[in-house]
């Protein structure tokens, strides 16, 4: 019973450990969701809703996703450009413009860029659609918080894995250890299935003169 106890538990570490690794190695970005800055805002002829992630923003690489749809209906726009311009607000910073595509999102009906924020503070995203009915834009503003431990999220996971893996390893080893232990604490005892024979009976001596 207990071995089969330790069994299980090392079966769940290495559960755990493959989770974790896949967790680690995913990127911190390609939410396709998230934080909504934009709900069907009115971009020419166009209804633009806007996600940002992670939250909240930090310096580094955040994930801008935008559903397209035509004019006031429910029909998605799947065939426009979409570009995402980054500028800083009253600070310094290298703005730039990145291409929001479907290859780029997870959800197909996205269309996602990977923007770069190098620098904390406020900073002003532009979203601009050209397709078959025509252009237009939409903007919106988020604060940029300092990146934690002065790293971006994509170095602190890459310095996460190290200490994560070898914490999993000794928890795994513990394990094992464990399972060993409780394999001898489990052996029959001594003696255990020897054949019990009842007592011999010696008949006692005639006396004498009998």
């Amino acid at each position: 019973m207990a071995a089969s106890r330790a069994s299980a538990l090392r079966r769940v570490a290495r559960v755990l450990l493959l989770l974790l690794v896949l967790g680690l190695s995913a990127q911190p970005v390609l939410a396709n969701g998230g934080t909504i800055q934009l709900a069907d805002q009115p971009a020419g002829p166009y209804a633009v809703t806007v996600f940002t992630s992670p939250s909240p923003i930090r310096v580094g690489t955040v994930d801008v996703s935008v559903l397209v749809k035509r004019g006031q209906s429910e029909d998605l726009v799947l065939d426009a450009q979409v570009m995402v311009t980054a500028e800083p607000i009253d600070h310094q910073g290298a703005g730039g413009t990145f291409e929001a595509t479907h290859d780029q999102a997870t959800n197909k009906l996205f269309y996602a860029a990977n923007v770069s924020l190098p620098t904390p503070g406020r900073w002003k995203l532009t979203v601009q659609i050209a397709g078959r009915e025509g252009s237009g834009a939409v903007d919106f503003t988020v604060d940029v918080s300092p990146a934690l431990l002065g790293m971006t999220p994509v170095e602190l996971t890459c310095a996460a894995i190290p200490v994560l893996g070898l914490v999993a390893l000794i928890f795994v080893r513990w394990l094992k250890g464990l399972g060993k232990k409780t394999t001898s604490d489990v052996r029959p005892h001594e003696g255990a299935g020897e054949e019990v024979r009842p007592p011999h009976k010696t008949r006692a001596a005639p006396e004498a003169g009998d």
